[in-house]
């Protein structure tokens, strides 16, 4: 069984398709680099989060707990 991270749950969940369909939808559009696509996303979510909390150079832990607090919240839950 393939085990997803938080923040992947949220990229499929903002884009309406399961983590398998994601995964199959990021091969045909980002070729040779299917991450790329989350890459942009994630990168893009954390300076919202960082709009909304302050910048931090350097996250911890606590950082990351909320920032998947946050992104779960933002779309898992909806998505559900």
């Amino acid at each position: 069984m393939t085990t997803y991270t938080t923040s992947y749950l949220a990229y499929c969940a903002s884009h309406g398709r399961t983590p398998e369909a994601q995964i199959a939808f990021d091969d045909v559009e980002w070729p040779g680099g299917k991450m790329c696509g989350y890459l942009l996303w994630i990168s893009a979510e954390w300076r919202a989060w960082e709009a909304l909390f302050g910048r931090i150079e350097i996250k911890s832990d606590e950082h990351h707990a909320h920032f998947d607090t946050w992104l779960t919240a933002r779309y898992v839950t909806k998505a559900a």
